[in-house]
């Protein structure tokens, strides 16, 4: 329910969002896939240094709703790829 920066280098193709929780603190970031291919995603974590696992739900160019096997992230970045023309949520808890 707070807002926080999140930009993309190449918007017409990705898209992304982000907000922390007030109640838990956990960051949610919303990656939109325009394209048809998958795209490999990096996410800069500011903040969240640590290491932890992200929970992923994904809304598929199929109009599924899934929820793939969770993220890992390390170092402050999570990497993962998203597939093309999705809506893909990653959850990290604080």
């Amino acid at each position: 329910d707070i807002s926080v920066k999140a930009g993309v280098p190449q918007p017409d193709t990705l898209s992304a969002f982000a907000a922390v929780r007030s109640a838990g603190g956990a960051l949610t970031v919303m990656v939109i896939n325009k394209v048809a291919g998958a795209t490999p995603v990096t996410l800069n974590l500011g903040h969240f240094t640590a290491k932890g696992s992200a929970a992923v739900y994904r809304l598929t160019a199929a109009n599924m709703i899934l929820h793939p096997a969770n993220v890992a992230w390390t170092g402050g970045k999570l990497k993962a790829t998203v597939p093309g023309q999705s809506v893909t949520l990653f959850v990290l808890p604080r």
